[in-house]
């Protein structure tokens, strides 16, 4: 009995430790990770970011229905006009998400719980919400959360733009697999527009989900997830987990070499080995095979641009027009600084000097992190 109840009045002893470790670890973190948001810099990348990425899905619809040679046709080139006409219309309802956003509502019902939970709560103090401490506790966190929250509000915003500019190319690819015209197509954009079938609604959830980095993690990236929450002084390490995951994920797909090394999450049932995804999406056919072919036909082309520009310097005597991280070899490294060059940089024709280039690989993910890979290994 001795030994039993030592053993108990141990154990219990460590779970109080563990979850007040827990809970110091949770304030702490909450208040870290809201103090490395509130630089306004880091706002203006995210909304630079964001601004490209909205302005290019329409252009990438484009390509994508050029590439789509197939029998069938999955991809209609009204899609890229009608997402172009989404992204005016799509303002109002960004307006609206952000609203949510600022009340505190989900803006899809698809919506996941926060990558972070909240710790600077009267619940998670224990304390009453009606009770003078219970009520100091939540504005102080409302106030602690405020760079958060206004980063979540800006994602909030781009999404409606996006799920608007994915709902109007919806509308588009329907009528023009059903020929429709006149009243007829007025009528099934009307009736679209006020309320999506679900599977509409789900894919335009999705591309702004994806668009805007906050696509949901796998079930690898959950568990590491999971455990960045619980360990203490994991997130001193890894602050951020799901949207750099899903710029990686997306700079992967842009990136020549590494768009057919990037594997897919199903297994090919014959020998239970991961596949490419963008192998599999070629062979797949339809509108997955016309997204691969478009990623594989830009990232080849901007490939071959960014080699000529940030290479060609070297050879031919002139000043790189892209760099990357900067040549290994002790010389090269000389004459880089001596010309004024710097990492990640772009210098237009007859810039001299740092002064007039401009950086290239903070606030435009996941463009210009492939850029910075590319420029980088023509360098090596």
């Amino acid at each position: 009995p001795n030994r039993e109840a030592k053993t108990s009045f141990l154990m219990n002893t460590l779970d109080r430790f563990r979850r007040g470790a827990q809970f110091v670890n949770g304030l702490f973190t909450e208040f870290w990770v809201n103090g490395l948001l509130s630089n306004p810099i880091s706002h203006a990348r995210n909304i630079l970011s964001m601004s490209l990425q909205t302005l290019w899905m329409p252009n990438e619809r484009f390509l994508v229905a050029t590439l789509d040679f197939g029998k069938d046709r999955a991809v209609f080139f009204s899609e890229a006009a009608a997402a172009y006409r989404g992204i005016w219309t799509g303002l109002r309802r960004g307006v609206e998400l952000a609203g949510k956003r600022v009340r505190g509502e989900p803006v899809f019902g698809s919506e996941k719980a926060a990558e972070m939970p909240k710790a600077w709560t009267a619940e998670n103090f224990g304390l009453p919400n009606e009770s003078l401490a219970g009520s100091t506790i939540d504005y102080l966190g409302m106030a602690i959360r405020t760079p958060g929250s206004a980063m979540a509000v800006e994602d909030a915003f781009f999404k409606g733009t996006l799920f608007q500019m994915e709902l109007e190319a919806q509308i588009a690819r329907e009528i023009a697999k059903r020929t429709l015209a006149g009243s007829e197509a007025v009528a099934l954009a009307n009736a679209w527009r006020q309320t999506p079938p679900a599977s509409v609604q789900m894919t335009a959830e999705t591309m702004a989900l994806v668009k805007t980095f906050n696509a949901e993690l796998g079930p690898l990236g959950q568990k590491f997830l999971e455990m960045a929450n619980t360990v203490p002084g994991a997130r001193l390490i890894f602050p951020f987990i799901r949207t750099p995951a899903n710029i990686l994920k997306q700079v992967s797909y842009i990136t020549p070499g590494l768009n057919v090394l990037t594997m897919g999450q199903d297994l090919l049932p014959s020998n239970g080995m991961l596949r490419s995804k963008l192998l599999a999406d070629l062979s797949v056919g339809g509108e997955q095979r016309a997204y691969a072919l478009a990623r594989l036909a830009t990232s080849a082309v901007v490939a071959a641009a960014i080699v000529e520009l940030s290479g060609a310097g070297w050879v031919m005597g002139d000043k790189p027009r892209i760099t990357g991280k900067g040549p290994r070899d002790p010389k090269l490294a000389r004459d880089w600084k001596a010309m004024g060059l710097q990492p990640y940089h772009i210098y237009p024709e007859g810039a001299v000097g740092e002064a007039e280039g401009f950086a290239y690989a903070s606030g435009t993910e996941p463009f210009g992190t492939s850029l910075a890979v590319l420029a980088s290994y023509t360098e090596i």
